[in-house]
């Protein structure tokens, strides 16, 4: 079922976007839009620099032999890609 969910997020996310990119076409883009699809590409470049290789996993099931990262983003916030997916649909719905 994770992999369906996750599947789905991406292809609504893919979707939006492309909604988007008309608009964007069409005129400028509000600045707070490009400030929030800003903030979502940092949060998920720092998270990926902190997250070990192997450990990371798209599906929100844990690995078998996965170890707790508390450094970085995680210090801060639980689940800092969703946070950052969350932060590039609201910027790409102001788009």
């Amino acid at each position: 079922m994770g992999a369906v969910l996750v599947t789905l997020q991406f292809g609504l996310l893919l979707l939006l976007a492309w909604m988007a990119s008309a608009r964007i076409a069409d005129g400028p883009v509000s600045a707070l839009a490009v400030i929030l699809a800003l903030a979502s590409m940092a949060l998920a470049f720092w998270t990926l620099l902190h997250n070990r290789p192997g450990n990371f996993n798209i599906r929100p099931t844990p690995h078998k032999r996965g170890q707790l990262i508390t450094s970085g983003p995680y210090r801060h916030v639980r689940h800092p890609m969703y946070s950052g997916t969350l932060l590039s649909w609201i910027a790409a719905a102001l788009a």
